[in-house]
């Protein structure tokens, strides 16, 4: 039943081309009450990524209601950017990992034997991008990815991050 309720949301949302407070007002107060605030599913975008997504945040939100309709669901530029760059590396480094959403990108794009390297020191984000990662089974062959559970930063330390998604 959630299930059709995301899909006709999802309708709602992307047939209408619903932007800004409004189509905020769908994806979170509405949706989150509809759907529940952990509400999961893996989405496969025109492109053929898959992401496991959730109501965490934007991006996953994004996802959800607009992922089946377009190639990139969040920051088209940036992330055929990404791809282009990664289509000539033969080693790409993203910091800040999030949900996977660019390293699954640079993973669809990269040469055959290229490597991603990513960075995520948050717990719920760094699960959540594990899991993004390991359903793209099709780009691990050869290459593939190595996600690490670390911050980049200019110096040697330790920090805390606590983002509101990781209390959930």
């Amino acid at each position: 039943m959630k299930k059709l309720i995301r899909k006709s949301l999802s309708f709602l949302v992307y047939a209408f081309g619903l932007r800004g407070r409004v189509r905020d007002f769908i994806m979170w107060p509405l949706a989150s009450r509809l759907l529940g605030v952990k509400y999961t599913e893996v989405i496969t975008l025109k492109n053929g990524v898959e992401f496991c997504a959730d109501m965490s945040d934007i991006v996953g939100r994004m996802i959800l209601f607009y992922g089946e309709h377009v190639e990139y669901a969040w920051e088209p530029a940036t992330t055929q950017l990404v791809e282009r760059l990664s289509r000539e590396a033969r080693v790409s480094i993203l910091a800040g990992s999030h949900i996977g959403y660019t390293v699954v990108h640079a993973l669809a794009a990269k040469k055959q034997d290229a490597h991603v390297y990513a960075f995520e020191p948050v717990n719920y984000l760094y699960e959540l991008s594990r899991k993004n990662i390991a359903l793209q089974n099709t780009f691990q062959s050869s290459g593939g990815a190595t996600l690490e559970k670390k911050a980049l930063g200019e110096r040697t330390g330790v920090a805390e991050i606590a983002p509101a998604a990781e209390s959930m």
